[in-house]
């Protein structure tokens, strides 16, 4: 999984620009004062993901080729009014250590943590494809997994975007519900913003 995950933000036949993954690649590991190695980050990927098994609300739905072999990989997560908001952690990183990766993910968890405070929805927390396997349906069908047991249960389904993935976020029935950004120097434009979607149950409101 980790290693699929590097791959799929280091694809160097991907042409639609992404420029907050092109800077948080190019980031310097704080700890070691140096651009981490690939080795290094596949170990903080898998460790990531070793710890989501042990965290209440989480799926990991994988996605294979008709051959068996793993192709993609979803993290989907049913979030409720009492799942604690994860912005408070993700807060405390930010302020210990205010590197473009941590003010990232801390300015995604607020926007998320109050546009949807004390409701029931899925969050969709990641989708990785390996690219040998892009464009062949398998982001849709991790997509509709989630959306719908969404459905099912009456709630929405919430996610920030790529670039390269909005498209097909509209497709499976999102919407762009605002844009969120950080200020960064580095930046084109001395920021770098994406968007936040949202998608609401058929049939039944919100």
């Amino acid at each position: 999984m980790a290693r699929m995950q590097h791959d799929a933000f280091n694809d160097p036949t991907n042409s639609t620009h992404d420029e907050v993954s092109t800077l948080l690649s190019a980031e310097v590991d704080p700890e070691t004062g140096r651009m981490p190695t690939r080795d290094e980050m596949e170990d903080k990927m898998t460790a990531s993901h070793a710890a989501l098994f042990d965290k209440e609300g989480y799926c990991i739905v994988g996605a294979y080729s008709e051959a068996g072999v793993m192709a993609g990989f979803a993290i989907w997560r049913a979030i409720s009014p009492i799942t604690p908001p994860e912005s408070v952690e993700t807060n405390k990183t930010e302020k210990e250590q205010p590197s473009l990766f941590n003010r990232f993910f801390a300015q995604m968890n607020r926007t998320r943590d109050a546009t949807m405070e004390g409701k029931r929805y899925w969050f969709l927390k990641l989708l990785i494809i390996d690219p040998s396997f892009q464009r062949k349906g398998l982001g849709s069908k991790l997509v509709n997994w989630g959306t719908s047991r969404a459905d099912e249960e009456g709630v929405c389904a919430w996610l920030e975007s790529s670039p390269m993935g909005k498209g097909a976020y509209l497709k499976a029935g999102f919407r762009v519900l605002g844009m969120d950004r950080v200020d960064e120097p580095k930046a084109q434009k001395g920021y770098v913003e994406w968007p936040y979607m949202i998608h609401e149950p058929k049939g039944k409101e919100a």
